[in-house]
């Protein structure tokens, strides 16, 4: 039963959250600890804080950040060869929100943040790189969602084969049962034979003890 209850949350929640798994990346104003600036912003759906924030510093450290955590995620002297041979500073907040994880950051290229109207190419590949975390991450979520139903569809199978084999084996015991009640049916008509037999026997021991006693009683 609390199987049961387990799936069917499980398709519950999976059926309601299609229509959240669209990736976009956007572009906001919005407050970090270096006043309001220019951010690019992507949500992840299906993954806790802890491992948005761990992947995220990951995410940064793969282009060279020096990674550092107070009250917001900042990296240090990022590189993107494809970008540019420039460093850049990456502030990044996380919010959660009711449908998932929201990555907001702001890219400091030394004196301008990242903006798709001045920095048309950097914002291209920027943009990107947050798309494809946004995606990596919730295909990630997703596919521990999969591992999640296939060890419970295993749970499942298991359990019917159980059942099977637990049917199987009563089939089986019927038919021992059925051979048993034969069986006893014909040693009870074996018996009744039996005890007419013995009658016969009891009677003529009998006869012959009473005999013995006439005999032993002629006696004088």
């Amino acid at each position: 039963m609390k199987q049961t209850i387990a799936t069917l949350l499980l398709i519950t929640s999976v059926f309601a959250g299609f229509s959240q798994q669209k990736i976009s990346v956007t572009e906001e104003q919005n407050t970090l600890s270096v006043g309001s600036v220019n951010t690019l912003t992507v949500m992840v759906y299906g993954m806790s804080y802890d491992d948005v924030e761990k992947a995220w510093k990951k995410q940064l450290k793969d282009i060279n950040g020096d990674v550092k955590v107070k009250k917001e995620v900042f990296a240090d002297d990022c590189l993107i060869k494809d970008m540019s041979e420039n460093t850049f500073d990456v502030y990044a907040m996380l919010k959660e929100t009711d449908n998932g994880i929201k990555v907001i950051a702001a890219y400091d290229l030394g004196g301008a943040y990242l903006s798709a109207a001045s920095h048309k190419e950097y914002f291209a590949v920027v943009s990107k790189m947050m798309y494809d975390f946004g995606v990596a991450q919730t295909k990630e979520a997703i596919g521990s969602d999969i591992k999640v139903a296939e060890d419970d569809l295993k749970a499942s199978e298991k359990a019917k084969e159980d059942l099977e084999k637990d049917i199987q084996k009563l089939e089986k015991d019927i038919e021992d049962y059925k051979q048993k009640i034969e069986d006893s049916k014909k040693a009870i008509e074996d018996n009744k034979s039996g005890i007419e037999t013995k009658k016969t026997e009891i009677e003529s021991k009998k006869e012959v003890i009473k005999a013995l006693e006439n005999k032993r009683d002629a006696v004088k």
